[in-house]
This record gives C-alpha cells, structure tokens and sequence, in this order.
C-alpha cells in the first residue's frame, strides 16, 4: 500500500506508509488479486480483522488487529497554530470538497493572527487532479504553471494553470512530503516548489503520477487504462521518480537492507516461520514527538527572522 488513511482503523492500530500486506485473517495474499484481497478486508462494521504485514524498513513481520468501521474521510485533518504564529494544516487527501475546506481553514488561521502556513501532505495518497489545481491555486499567482500532462497523443497534451489571484497573502511557506505522498499530493509539492513559492521537506514522494481513463465495457465493468503522466512546471517527470524535497529530513526510524516480494513470503514461511512476529503497540512518546515537523518549524522561525 502507498499508505493507510487518516483517522481510519488501519491508521489507528498502527500500518504505515509502505506495510505489505501479507496475511489477511491468516490466508497468505501471495498469489490474491487486489479485488479478492479487498473483499476479504470489507466486512460488517465492529467485527475484528487481523493484517499481516511485512514493514521493509524494520524487517519485521507484524500481526496488526483492527476493528471495522465506517470511515467518513475529511481532506483537512488538522488545522491550528503551532507558535510563533506560525499556522499548520494537515491534507489527508484530495477530495471534492478539499479545496473549500482548505480555505476554511486558512481564513480560520488568519483570524487568528497567522503569518506562514506548514502545509502537511505526508500519507496523503492523492484524489482528484481538480482538487490539486484548486489547492496549489491558493499559494500560486496567476498564469503561474501548475501542472502538465503528456500523453502518446500529442493532441491531448495539457497545461494547468493558475486562474486567478493569490486569495491568500504570500506568506512563508513549507510543505511537508514523505513517502507516503503521492498524485495529487505531488502535483501541490511539484508547483510549489518549481514556482519557488515556498520550500520542500522531508523524504522523497511515492512517484504516483499516472493519469487514468475509465473505459465502460459492454458487461457492466469497466478498464481503467493509463492514458498519460504529469509533469512539473519545469518539466520533470513524476512518475517513479517523485519530488526530490528542498530540505531532505529522514523520520526517525531505522534503516534497512530492503527485500523482494519473493523474499518476504519466503521469511513467512508456515507458523514456524513467525516467531519474529511482534504486535504493533504505539508509544505515546514517539507518537507525540515529530522530528521533521521540528525541522520545519525552525526552519519557518529563521525563514521570518531573515525577511525582517
């Protein structure tokens, strides 16, 4: 998975951004097509579902338990002031309803006294291109470049740009990505940075910038075909490449030799092959300590210093 959603169960019992799902309820998901992997997951709401999951960064093998749930999804998460009168945002993904929600939350920080905004976009895995355009119209002036896209067609080539004025004054700005963000998360991230509106950081993006077209076919399914790929203002590809941050900051958690699919189920095994087996328990001290928002926020208090 790219990452699980914000204030949903899995989140909750603790999967991260890049977990392999390996079991689920027990059945092995090493020859399981995705649609049959999701039917297995779905179930009535407050019935309890077990994930195996294999986190390549530890190199450990987790049996994560949840409860099901019904899960209402809202684009801001977050939206206060750290200190400093410095504001904080947190996207969790790009909704319909993203781009008003946002600005909701921005006039709210205002109204508050903010004078530079950390926007969060970790984990957050994308949603609609129309929502990534609204938002980055936000931060970027008018005619500014936001997006492109290139397909085998050149006829179907496209530019997305700014329509309109800032709504928002051009105070600093700093976005937070990891690896867990991805579409459009990294269209936001691309047009920021290439705009020179404001400074990357964190860890690279996911690298997720395919556009789709749903193709109805006659038995009432349909085929979702990979039609062209976006670029950055400058012209960069996204695609398995990601946006490289300004200012690179690891989360602060071990490094590790990564592993092949083929090497991960082979590390399964039979029950034997569990024994390395742990439950996720989230520590409250590691859970309230964020190092890369630190950073930021130092960053953000020399950033305002220096413009006085």
């Amino acid at each position: 998975m790219i990452t699980p959603m914000a204030g949903t169960p899995a989140e909750s019992a603790g999967i991260k951004p890049g977990d392999k799902i390996v079991r689920i309820n027990g059945k092995t998901t090493e020859d399981l097509r995705l649609s049959d992997a999701v039917k297995l997951m779905r179930g009535e709401p407050g019935t309890q579902i077990t994930l195996t999951v294999w986190r390549e960064k530890e190199e450990k093998i987790l049996n994560v338990s949840m409860k099901r749930a019904n899960i209402k999804i809202n684009s801001v998460k977050d939206a206060y002031l750290i200190e400093n009168k410095i504001g904080y945002i947190r996207l969790v993904e790009f909704q319909e309803k993203c781009a008003r929600e946002l600005e909701s939350a921005l006039k709210k920080l205002e109204s508050e006294g903010m004078d530079s905004l950390i926007l969060d976009l970790r984990n957050n895995p994308g949603g609609l291109l129309d929502s990534a355009i609204d938002v980055s119209e936000k931060f970027i002036s008018k005619d500014g470049t936001i997006v492109s896209t290139k397909s085998r067609n050149p006829a179907l080539n496209a530019v997305y740009r700014s329509k309109g004025v800032l709504t928002h004054p051009s105070w600093p700005l700093i976005v937070l990505v990891n690896e867990g963000s991805a579409s459009a998360s990294e269209i936001v991230a691309g047009a920021v940075q290439d705009n020179k509106r404001g400074v990357i950081m964190g860890t690279k993006t996911f690298g997720k910038a395919s556009v789709q077209t749903v193709i109805p076919l006659k038995d009432n399914s349909a085929l979702r075909l990979t039609t062209a790929y976006y670029f950055t203002p400058s012209g960069k590809s996204i695609s398995n490449h990601g946006i490289i941050p300004d200012v690179a900051v690891d989360f602060a958690e071990t490094e590790s030799r990564k592993k092949s699919p083929s090497e991960i189920f082979d590390n399964i095994g039979d029950d034997k092959g569990l024994k390395k087996e742990v439950k996720v328990a989230k520590s409250k001290e590691t859970a309230a300590r964020d190092n890369q928002l630190e950073r930021a926020i130092d960053l953000m208090k020399a950033i305002k210093v220096y413009k006085k």
